[in-house]
């Protein structure tokens, strides 16, 4: 049986690939801005925050004027504290595993642009190069990996919505985004 280096086996190569590569960081503990936003954040702490987060923008830290509009990042992390508390390995699997989830993605994207020869030699170089590793070491930078995720989304459920015109496919555009 041969491998098919264009089919979903491959994309979880690519994934295995480059959340692997970041698990050592399970030892590493909190720095920098992770303290005011994540470990003395108390909004984070139960879930029951989490519409909140969605309409004040100053529960993104224990300092209020380090107000930022973030509340996908917010919720990720009470998720991340609902597992797991405030144990750092926790967060710093979930930010690989982001890591991961957006290499797939550059896989998927590239196959439907019919990238197909490249696609994979370049969901590993993006998934495996350095040049991302503060986003998925630095917890704080999860939201840089959470915008990759929407962004390469967005962009597959573009090229796969087709086109249609007028009023009824700007309503059908709407909609699948």
């Amino acid at each position: 049986m041969r491998f098919d280096w264009r089919g979903p086996r491959a994309t979880v190569l690519v994934f295995l690939a480059a959340s692997g590569l970041y698990l050592n960081t399970w030892g590493h503990g909190f720095h920098y801005d992770d303290f005011h936003s994540l470990v003395n954040n108390p909004h984070i702490r139960t879930l029951a925050e989490v519409p909140a987060f969605f309409r004040d923008p100053t529960l993104f830290s224990a300092n209020p004027e380090s107000a930022m509009y973030r509340p996908l990042l917010l919720v990720s992390y009470a998720l991340n504290y609902a597992v797991g508390g405030l144990q750092p390995a926790g967060y710093h699997l979930a930010n690989a595993l982001l890591h991961g989830i957006n290499a797939g993605l550059v896989h998927r994207l590239l196959l439907a642009l019919g990238q197909g020869g490249l696609a994979l030699p370049a969901a590993f170089i993006f998934g495996l190069s350095p040049v991302n590793s503060e986003a998925v070491n630095y917890v704080s930078s999860r939201s840089e990996l959470l915008m990759a995720s929407f962004f390469l989304l967005a962009c597959l459920a573009h090229l796969r919505g087709g086109w249609v015109g007028g009023a009824a496919g700007a309503g059908a555009g709407a909609w699948r985004y």
